[in-house]
């Protein structure tokens, strides 16, 4: 439920032990000489009914619609800038916090689907109460830079949000960095190994390189930014769960049916995999699996503002571009 402010309007406290705490009720009063900047900055920091900046005025109506029939516990609002070289427009993200006691992420999957079926670059992910505030004390990677006072619109808990520390966010971002590039290096590399395939006419065997490429780009997303390492090898699935930490690799790369004719090469033990006798077919989904290591990279670059401490919007300005990816992605056909 949402928590209302009621009473007469007194002076705000500023003894320091109220601010420091990390259980502040949601209760605060104003006096009425109070700048709307000081209003607006405890509104985020202790919970809104929603407060939202002009650069996301647009989906107001979709937010409203979530709260209401959802009542998150806490909902976030973040930007994803657009991936200029691959036509990756700018999105939004949306991340619901809901108390598993009183709704079933799988419920409220459902209806989010439906709420934002019109809604264009939008995303939205569910996530557990419990396993939120877990993350941040444990350091998580996607909750502690994802769910942030600066991204927090709504609020319907009584506490203040305990955020993970900057200087931790900062030497989480020193490991995972290490880890990802490392990981798609192993995916560029099983990638030109599925050319030299190819251009020995190996047409199975090169498919089942690139769907090892594919996957071990999907699972350096999952455990790098989400702790998670599922068993399983349908890349389907793997986009799929790697999606929620870096929407992005959705909109490129390997489609559908793409994904399914490499699992198929892979899940095949003998004899050629329908589909893959081709070459031409070989070379278009290198073409794909290359673009989807590029946008993994661009997403993560992105993501760097957010392990500093800066907040990033929405903005059609802000691009990035193959520019800004490390040579190794560049280096090869």
């Amino acid at each position: 439920m949402t928590h209302y402010n009621n009473g007469n309007i007194g002076h705000l406290n500023h003894d320091s032990s109220v601010q420091n705490t990390t259980h502040t009720v949601n209760h605060i009063y104003l006096h009425p000489e109070s700048t709307s900047l000081e209003y607006n900055d405890w509104m985020r920091k202790i919970g809104s009914l929603l407060h939202i900046g002009l650069e996301y005025a647009i989906i107001k109506p979709v937010l409203e619609l979530l709260v209401a029939a959802i009542e998150p516990e806490r909902m976030f609002v973040l930007g994803n800038p657009a991936i200029e070289e691959h036509q990756i427009k700018a999105g939004i993200e949306i991340i619901l916090i809901v108390d598993e006691r009183k709704n079933s992420c799988s419920s409220v999957r459902a209806f989010v689907e439906l709420a934002c079926i019109k809604a264009v670059n939008v995303t939205v992910s569910v996530h557990r109460a419990s396993k939120m505030e877990a993350g941040l004390k444990d350091g998580h990677t996607y909750y502690s830079t994802h769910c942030k006072e600066d991204y927090l619109v709504f609020s319907a808990s009584r506490y203040r949000l305990n955020e993970t520390p900057q200087h931790r966010i900062k030497e989480i971002y020193k490991q995972v960095e290490k880890t990802f590039y490392e990981g798609l290096l192993k995916a560029e590399d099983l990638r030109n190994l599925a050319v030299e395939l190819e251009n020995d006419n190996q047409h199975h065997h090169a498919a089942v390189m690139l769907h090892q490429a594919a996957e071990q780009v999907y699972r350096s997303i999952l455990w790098t930014m989400g702790r998670e390492s599922p068993a399983t090898h349908r890349l389907k699935k793997l986009q799929q769960k790697a999606a929620v930490f870096v929407p992005q690799i959705c909109q490129a790369g390997p489609g559908k049916a793409d994904l399914e004719s490499l699992d198929l090469a892979y899940t095949s033990l003998v004899g050629p995999c329908f589909g893959m006798t081709e070459g031409c077919v070989i070379s278009n989904l290198n073409i794909k699996v290359k673009q989807l290591i590029q946008v993994a990279m661009a997403a993560f670059n992105n993501q760097q503002s957010r392990f500093c401490g800066h907040a990033h919007t929405a903005h059609p300005d802000r691009k990035i571009t193959g520019n800004e990816l490390p040579e190794f992605i560049h280096s090869k056909p």
